[in-house]
């Protein structure tokens, strides 16, 4: 199984190539399709102030990696929501 899949990815990265795309791009692709698929893995947790917290902070790490950011950037922006009212930008938890 693991020769099919070799091939299919170097079947994509020929194709990708022939169609313009710079090995940075392909690379870049790669790197956000397995960070949308690493999302799906990380487990939300109640926390203080009816807001919650990441359980899995292995598989935020991951992905934030993967996306080149900082995880606390990260984490951050996944259970915290901004509102700005009237010019005030006010924190709500998620």
């Amino acid at each position: 199984m693991g020769f099919v899949v070799a091939n299919f990815h170097f079947s994509v990265r020929d194709a990708m190539t022939f169609l313009g795309f710079t090995p940075g791009e392909q690379e870049a692709l790669f790197r956000t399709t397995a960070a949308v698929l690493h999302l799906g893995n990380i487990e939300f947790v109640p926390a203080a102030n009816e807001s919650s917290d990441i359980k899995n902070r292995d598989r935020l790490h991951i992905v934030a990696e993967l996306l080149s950011v900082p995880s606390a950037k990260l984490a951050e922006a996944m259970t915290i929501r901004y509102n700005e009212i009237r010019g005030e930008r006010i924190k709500v938890s998620c």
